[in-house]
């Protein structure tokens, strides 16, 4: 299995440069059947430069169909 990006929203806020040390988050905002919604932020020195809402499948890898979420990793999402 495998995690794939679905879909992506992006809103860009500042703009950084190249060698700029960003700090990004991510957190679980919906947890589905085959797919995650996740919550992301891209910080430089706790200034909000982006946020993102990114849709992950999980798919098998031999032929990219939607799978279940395992049990183990869910349960590790759930905490």
């Amino acid at each position: 299995l495998q995690f794939v990006v679905r879909r992506a929203e992006i809103d860009f806020l500042r703009g950084a440069r190249l060698d700029d040390l960003l700090e990004v988050t991510v957190e679980v905002a919906q947890r589905k059947r085959s797919y995650l919604m996740l919550k992301q932020q891209a910080l430089r020195d706790g200034e909000l430069m982006a946020s993102a809402l990114v849709q992950a499948a999980c798919v098998r890898c031999r032929d990219f169909k939607p799978a279940p979420i395992p049990a183990p990793l869910a349960e590790r999402l759930a905490a």
